[in-house]
């Protein structure tokens, strides 16, 4: 048995990420997930560029996502994080880090008010 580890190309991996990416926008939950490239290659990665276990995969993740933390709908995009923190709900102390050195943002939740967020 060897203990040799599969390294795809360059070529090979874009290929694969195209299948992938093919199949993420055929599903209506993986397309609604709005999963990045980068997501993409790491699961192609992790599943050594097979795509159908990459798709059973990505399947089981968007499955626990919506059952642990709800619809992508739901996340915050960027926008949104910079408004919140213009108006005070989120704030970001000075030197806040987490264990694993990401800086932190508190929340303030009597500090929101929708009307007065920017859009």
């Amino acid at each position: 048995m060897s203990d040799a580890v599969h390294l795809p190309s360059d070529e090979e991996l874009a290929a694969a990420l195209n299948e992938l990416r093919v199949i993420v926008e055929a599903n209506a939950l993986l397309k609604s997930a709005k999963l990045s490239d980068s997501f993409l290659k790491r699961v192609l990665w992790a599943k050594h560029c097979k795509i159908q276990n990459s798709e059973k995969l990505l399947l089981a993740y968007a499955d626990w996502h919506l059952k642990h933390l709800g619809a992508a709908d739901a996340r915050l995009s960027i926008t949104a994080v910079h408004a919140f923190l213009l108006t005070g709900v989120l704030q970001e102390p000075p030197g806040a880090r987490d264990l694993n050195n990401r800086l932190a943002v508190y929340m303030q939740p009597d500090m929101y008010k929708p009307g007065k967020i920017p859009a």
